[in-house]
């Protein structure tokens, strides 16, 4: 479910670009529905419809990562942290462009740099693997074999 929630937030992200290409991702049923037209996505406005429609998309996003989040305490070691943050982040996504009234047309929605990191460091604190060997007790037994190898 990950997989699809964060190709779902790349396609809502990219909405202007790529109109830019001639390439619409976004559902028909689903702009036939809200009354969103091809000529409306060209226009570029975001009117109440459309706002509406991304807002709908973005609700089932959040679904997906919802349900996608229940299966990272699976994952092995580090990879709980990876997927944990990465799905933070791609969802931060979704918050900048609803903070931004939808708009997907003239501004690329982002997580800055900074806000990435802290996701991380938020992560590794929940989903980081205590370990197995305290670092500094691993090198403290480490030192007293050698001493005793060459006494």
């Amino acid at each position: 479910m990950l997989g699809q929630a964060m190709q779902l937030t790349n396609i809502l992200r990219d909405v202007g670009e790529d109109l830019a290409r001639g390439r619409v991702y976004l559902p028909a049923d689903l702009l036939g529905r809200h009354g969103v037209t091809l000529a409306d996505l060209h226009a570029g406005e975001v009117t109440p419809e459309y706002r509406r429609l991304i807002r709908e998309l973005c609700g089932l996003a959040r679904e997906w990562y919802s349900w996608g989040r229940e299966g990272i305490p699976a994952l092995e070691g580090r990879a709980r942290v990876g997927v944990a943050a990465a799905a933070r982040a791609y969802e931060g996504i979704l918050d900048d462009l609803e903070l931004h009234g939808y708009d997907n047309f003239t501004r690329r929605a982002h997580v800055p740099g900074r806000q990435k990191l802290r996701l991380l460091w938020q992560e590794c604190r929940v989903h980081a693997p205590a370990p197995s060997v305290c670092p500094v007790s691993w090198a403290e037994q480490q030192y007293l074999r050698l001493k005793g190898l060459r006494g």
